[in-house]
């Protein structure tokens, strides 16, 4: 039998030899190709999570008037693009603009691509923070919250079964928005003592209103728009959460795709959200209505989607996929921009949201266990 000749190929040029253009030419296609498959994918929103992550401090001191640092998709005509990339948020952009003070075009890091570290060159981009101050958080009509003489509205993210530090059961609980189960704008800053949830419709509660909830600070480490509340009929809250009930939810930024879907209370089927953005520790802020005026505050992690929402989807949750087999996270505001070019909407993602130690009343030791 006769062999095919070995060819033997020419050793590699050491990258260091290769010219910086060039270098960085090879270095764009690298990044491009890592996007063509779903493993690929998941590098890249590793790699890019991770500049962000690390660098945000060194390329704010960098650049004066970049106000955050996040990574997302490009937006042109508020139509969102195909690839991921850092972006840079100012107050406003500037038509023209000196060398010096001009943001950079793209930024170098190091991916593994084949099981070696390859350089790679991610995009940048530049976003507006002039509108953020029509975001709002949002209140539904599918359960009413009441305490004393005062009444609200919201909707439920989905239930959770507690275990305490030695493994023993601390009850079942349901999770929502904290502004929406603590009345953020009747009593906020006041301490909500008491308080029952019941569907919109009945007048028998399901669950009570208990203490353990996040926090609404300017200290984006703490801040936590998520509460608990009792469930004290576990059948009709059952009822109540028919669809979707996931039982699994992300565990970090590479289980999302470019969309997720929202599971809006009064539509009957889920509505595909676009990703475009990703807060995280970054300045981004939202303004929540209290009893004594609005208060600024500053989320951990955030993600920016595209699509239509409106007020009253607080607390929807929001899935992986269009059939709900996994949490993405609890939407939390929007634009109030319902089928508007751009519209905007941001939910909290799961692996904070089912994070036992961020809730005032648990600690790390507490396992949450997703809709049982």
């Amino acid at each position: 039998m006769r062999t095919k000749p070995q060819i033997e190929k020419p050793s590699p040029v050491p990258l260091y030899d290769v010219p910086l253009t060039r270098r960085k030419a090879l270095a764009k296609r690298t990044w491009k190709a890592l996007g063509q498959s779903p493993e690929g994918k998941k590098e890249q929103l590793r790699v890019i999570s991770e500049l962000v992550e690390t660098r945000t401090e060194e390329l704010l001191r960098a650049y004066k008037g970049v106000k955050s640092v996040s990574w997302g998709y490009k937006r042109k005509a508020a139509k969102c693009r195909k690839g991921l990339c850092v972006k840079f948020r100012v107050r406003k952009k500037r038509s023209t603009i000196s060398e010096e003070k001009r943001l950079p075009l793209d930024v170098l890091a190091y991916a593994t691509v084949d099981n070696s570290r390859q350089l790679v060159v991610i995009p940048t981009d530049v976003e507006e923070t002039r509108l953020d101050h029509r975001i709002k958080p949002q209140n539904v009509r599918r359960i009413a919250i009441s305490a004393g003489n005062e009444l609200e509205y919201g909707t439920i993210t989905c239930g959770v079964k507690v275990r305490g530090p030695q493994g023993y059961l601390e009850g079942h609980y349901a999770v929502s928005c904290r502004h929406v189960l603590h009345m953020t704008r009747a009593f906020h800053p006041r301490r909500m003592t008491g308080g029952d949830v019941s569907q919109a419709d009945a007048v028998t509660p399901i669950a009570s209103i208990t203490r353990i909830r996040g926090a609404l600070s300017h200290q984006a480490l703490r801040s936590h728009d998520v509460a608990l509340a009792r469930i004290t009929d576990l059948p009709r809250f059952r009822e109540l959460l028919a669809s979707p009930r996931p039982q699994r939810w992300i565990q970090d930024d590479t289980y999302l795709g470019d969309s997720v879907y929202i599971w809006r209370p009064e539509i009957n089927r889920p509505q595909r959200l676009r990703i475009v953005e990703a807060h995280l520790n970054s300045s981004f802020s939202i303004q929540y209505d209290t009893s004594t005026g609005p208060i600024t505050v500053f989320h951990r992690r955030l993600f920016e989607c595209q699509g239509d929402t409106r007020p009253g989807d607080s607390g929807s949750p929001v899935t992986t996929d269009p059939e709900g087999t996994r949490l993405a996270g609890i939407h939390i505001a929007g634009d109030g921009t319902e089928k508007a070019p751009g519209s905007r909407a941001f939910f909290i993602p799961a692996y904070e949201l089912m994070n036992a130690s961020r809730l005032d009343g648990f600690n790390h030791n507490h396992r949450f266990i997703l809709n049982p």
